[in-house]
C-alpha cells in the first residue's frame, strides 16, 4: 500500500515547478518536498458525501408505561419493535481559499428526513389468581356494598403498525474512507395505520351486603348488578389509541466504509450500525373512563395496558443502515 501512495505522489509532484508544494488527491492530502522527492506530511483524506440514501432496518424492545400494568400484580413481557424506512441526508459544507483555490470542508453537522414503517408488539399478563376487594361500593340500586373481585388467566396483548416520518439533526463526519462515528437527535412523527388488541380470562364478582352489625347477605351470579361467575373480562374490551403520536430519539455509533484504500478506490456505500432510544413526547392511548367497578386496580371490559390515564413507551434497540453516498 505504500508503495502505491509514493506512486500517487510523485506523479503528482511532477506536474508543479516549485521546490515544495502541496498535493490533495481523493484519497491523499500531502506535502511534498519535489527536489529530495520524498513528502513530510502524509494523511489519507476523509470523504463526506454532501448528499446520502440510506436504507434502514431497526429491531428495538419496548417498555410500555402505564399506571394500570405497573402494578406488582401485572407481569409485562418483553415485546419488540420493528422498523423499516428509507432516509435521504443532507450534509454541510463551509467554503475556504487555500493556495489560491476554493477548498470546500465538511462541517460537524447534516440534516435528514424520511419515510419508513415501524410495528410494535407488548404483552402483559397475571400469573396467579388474583383478589381485591372494593369497599362501601354503590350498586346499581344505590345500596352499598363490600365487593370481592377475583380474575383467573388475565392475559393482554396489544400489536400496533405506524407510518412514520422522521427528522434528524446529524453530529459527525460520516468518511467514505474510514470508520467514523456519528451521534443523532431527532423527532418522529408516527400516523397509525393498523391495530389490534387481544385480551383474555375470566372475572368472578360479589357483593356483601350488611343488614346490621352482625348480619348480611352475598349476593353472586345477579346479571343486573354485574355480579358474575367466571365470566369473560373482555367483552368488547375499551381503549382510546392516538392516531398521531410524536416521539423524540437519540442514536449513535459508527459508520464503516466499504472502501478499498490500496486499491485507490473510494466506495459509494457505508455501514452504519448504532443504538438508539426512542421516547414518545405525546402517548399512544389517551385516558377513558372507568368502567362500572370504579376504583378497582383492574377494570374489567377495558385494555388495562392502553387503558387508565393513557401510556408512553421507552424503547432501546439496534439500528442498521445501508448508506449510498451522491
Amino acid at each position: 500500500m505504500k508503495k502505491h501512495i509514493l506512486t500517487v505522489i510523485f506523479l503528482l509532484s511532477a506536474t508543479f515547478l516549485l521546490a515544495q508544494t502541496n498535493v490533495r488527491h481523493n484519497l491523499v492530502v500531502a506535502d511534498v518536498d519535489t527536489a529530495r522527492g520524498t513528502f513530510r506530511h502524509l494523511n489519507f483524506r476523509s470523504v463526506v458525501p454532501e448528499s446520502a440514501i440510506s436504507f434502514n432496518l431497526g429491531y428495538g424492545i419496548p417498555i410500555m408505561n402505564n399506571a394500570l400494568t405497573n402494578q406488582d400484580f401485572w407481569n409485562s413481557k418483553s415485546g419488540t419493535g420493528l422498523s423499516f424506512g428509507v432516509n435521504y441526508k443532507h450534509h454541510f459544507f463551509i467554503s475556504s481559499v487555500a493556495d489560491g483555490r476554493e477548498v470546500r470542508q465538511p462541517m460537524l453537522f447534516g440534516v435528514g428526513a424520511g419515510l419508513g414503517i415501524s410495528h410494535l408488539t407488548q404483552r402483559a399478563t397475571m400469573d396467579y389468581l388474583y383478589t381485591e376487594t372494593l369497599s362501601n361500593f354503590v350498586d346499581r340500586d344505590g345500596d352499598i356494598a363490600k365487593v370481592t373481585l377475583s380474575y383467573r388467566g388475565i392475559r393482554e396483548r396489544i400489536s400496533l403498525t405506524y407510518l412514520d416520518i422522521p427528522l434528524y439533526l446529524e453530529i459527525g463526519r460520516p468518511s467514505q474512507t474510514r470508520l467514523s462515528g456519528f451521534f443523532n437527535v431527532g423527532l418522529r412523527a408516527s400516523i397509525l395505520v393498523s391495530n389490534q388488541f387481544t385480551g383474555e380470562g375470566t372475572f368472578t364478582s360479589t357483593g356483601f351486603y350488611r343488614r346490621s352489625e352482625t348480619t348480611g347477605s352475598t349476593l353472586y351470579n345477579i346479571p343486573s348488578l354485574n355480579y358474575f361467575t367466571d365470566r369473560n373480562a373482555y367483552i368488547n374490551p375499551e381503549y382510546d389509541l392516538s392516531r398521531f403520536v410524536l416521539w423524540g430519539s437519540l442514536s449513535g455509533g459508527i459508520n464503516i466504509p466499504f472502501s478499498r484504500l490500496e486499491r485507490n478506490w473510494v466506495s459509494p456505500w457505508i455501514l452504519r450500525v448504532g443504538v438508539r432510544v426512542d421516547y414518545t413526547l405525546s402517548p399512544i392511548s389517551r385516558a377513558i373512563p372507568e368502567p362500572y367497578f370504579t376504583g378497582a386496580n383492574f377494570r374489567i371490559n377495558q385494555s388495562n395496558m392502553l387503558g387508565g390515564n393513557g401510556s408512553r413507551v421507552l424503547m432501546f434497540g439496534l439500528d442498521v443502515r445501508l448508506i449510498y453516498c451522491f
